[in-house]
Order: structure tokens, then C-alpha cells, then sequence
């Protein structure tokens, strides 16, 4: 039997479905990227299973063995750098459950509706436009949240803030810095200033950024920046619901104490709060 393989609709269909899985498994394991880093980890799982698909011959078995036990649990530590064996474990179960629902949904649709067997195109156009529709209520969502935000700035100065880093989670005080205009300069992404003797020793290797700045008697230095996910800010004294939550935030780290009595640990900026950050 002779099949008519269309490889760039084969890749697309793979680049969606794997977009579509590590953001749904992203959800569950409650672990944030960039959109950014989604679709590059989803073009790299693609071409991989483009790869083997049209590659040397190989039995079903062995397609299966690489797609689940390599490819999948390679995409999932490449995204969230997940480290808890535990947590990877999960992951890979829920990528695996995902896939085949995924799989399963639409090979339904092509058995009892005749349309869908007559139109390749109409899994990875529906897919497509499901994605579209995912990214545009969370833009919308995004806004709603950055205008409360605004609102809440203008109440508090003072924060309980909790964020993870790999797996340690930190809890300190931080306040509201106006003046704060730390950015970091490559994307313009704002950053918060944190104690270093916060920040887990094991946690810093590479940064994610080297932010240039300037301060009182220091005319020039540089900070290095790490990403912080799973961010709560609780304003002090209010109720949870007033709490402001963020994907990601980067932290700058500063080898020293930011107050001389050690009211706050962590010097917030004031863009964490007028807008939403880009995830």
C-alpha cells in the first residue's frame, strides 16, 4: 500500500500538538515558560518525530519507545526544567495521557464523520485555531488583571511575596520601589532586587540575565538576574483575594541587605503591577 506523506503538513500537525501538550501539562504540574520557549521546545519535538517517522525503517514499537520515553520527558525537562523526580514523573504520565487524548479525539471524528476523512487538513487547522483561541483568552485575561493591579498599587507599599526557584520556595517581605528602574536590557523585562543570602546557592548557575545599574556610591555594576516562578504578591494585612499573581518574575540578586533593619528582603518594581508580564 502506497501513502502520500506531505511533510510540512506532518511537521505543523506535530508542532501544534506538542504546543498544545506541554501548555496543557504546564497547567496541571502548575509550572510556567514563555510562549516562546513552548513553541521552540514544540519545533524541536516536531522535527524530531519527523525524524524517525521518515527516517530508517522502524517498527511501530520502537516509533512508540522514542516518541514517549525520549522525546516527550526531553521536551518537559527542556521547558520547565523540572528536577523532582517526582514532578518529571507526572509530567511525563500526564504528556503521555494528553497525547493519546489528543490522538484518540480526532481519530474519532475521522471514523464517524466522513468530512474529516475526505480533509487531512481540518485536525491541524482545528488545532491551529484552538491554540489561537487558548492565547487570546489569556491576552484578555491578562489585561483584566493588569487593571486591577493599577488599583492595587495605589492601596499598598508593603508585600508578603512567595516564589519558587527549581525546588525551594521562598517567602520573604518585599515593598514597593517607585523609584526602581531596573530593567533588564536585552528585552526590556523589569526586575525585582532580592538579598542574595535568599536565593538557594544550588540554584545559581548560568543566569538568565546580566542587568547593568547605577546607585549611591556606585556609579557602575551589574546584578545577575534568575527567573522566579509561581509568583504571589499578598499585599500585608488584606485578604487573599487582593493577592497579584505572576507566571514569572526575574530577580536581580544583591550581595548584601537591602534594610538595615530587615523590614524587607526584596524590592519590588513597579511594572509587576501595571501590566502583566509576557508568558
Amino acid at each position: 500500500m502506497r501513502y502520500d506523506v506531505y511533510v510540512d503538513v506532518l511537521f505543523v500537525n506535530c508542532l501544534i500538538t506538542d504546543y498544545w501538550i506541554l501548555s496543557l501539562t504546564g497547567m496541571i504540574l502548575r509550572r510556567s515558560a514563555t510562549r516562546c520557549k513552548k513553541l521552540l521546545s514544540a519545533a524541536c519535538g516536531a522535527g524530531l518525530t519527523l525524524f524517525l517517522m521518515l527516517g530508517p525503517g522502524m517498527s511501530r514499537t520502537v516509533l512508540l519507545f522514542f516518541e514517549y520515553g525520549l522525546i516527550q520527558p526531553f521536551l518537559l525537562w527542556r521547558t520547565y526544567r523540572v528536577k523532582r523526580t517526582q514532578e518529571f514523573a507526572c509530567g511525563c504520565a500526564c504528556m503521555f495521557f494528553l497525547a493519546i487524548l489528543y490522538g484518540g479525539f480526532f481519530s474519532f471524528l475521522q471514523g464517524k464523520i466522513g468530512w474529516f476523512r475526505e480533509h487531512a487538513l481540518a485536525m491541524p487547522v482545528i488545532a491551529s485555531v484552538g491554540a489561537g483561541l487558548y492565547e487570546g483568552i489569556r491576552v484578555f485575561v491578562s489585561k483584566v488583571q493588569g487593571r486591577a493591579r493599577i488599583r492595587q498599587v495605589e492601596d499598598c507599599r508593603s508585600y508578603q511575596v512567595h516564589f519558587q526557584i527549581g525546588s525551594f520556595h521562598i517567602d520573604c517581605i518585599g515593598i514597593l520601589d517607585t523609584g526602581n528602574r531596573l530593567y533588564e536590557p536585552i528585552r526590556g523585562m523589569p526586575a525585582a532586587v532580592l538579598e542574595g543570602a535568599l536565593f538557594p546557592e544550588k540554584e545559581r548557575g548560568l543566569p538568565k540575565a546580566v542587568i547593568p545599574y547605577h546607585s549611591l556610591g556606585c556609579r557602575n555594576g551589574m546584578l545577575y538576574g534568575y527567573a522566579a516562578q509561581e509568583v504571589v504578591l499578598m499585599p500585608v494585612d488584606a485578604d487573599e483575594g487582593s493577592a497579584v499573581k505572576m507566571d514569572e518574575m526575574l530577580v536581580a540578586l544583591y550581595e548584601g541587605r537591602l534594610s538595615a533593619g530587615g523590614d524587607y528582603q526584596i524590592l519590588l518594581h513597579p511594572d509587576f503591577f501595571l501590566r502583566e508580564e509576557k508568558s
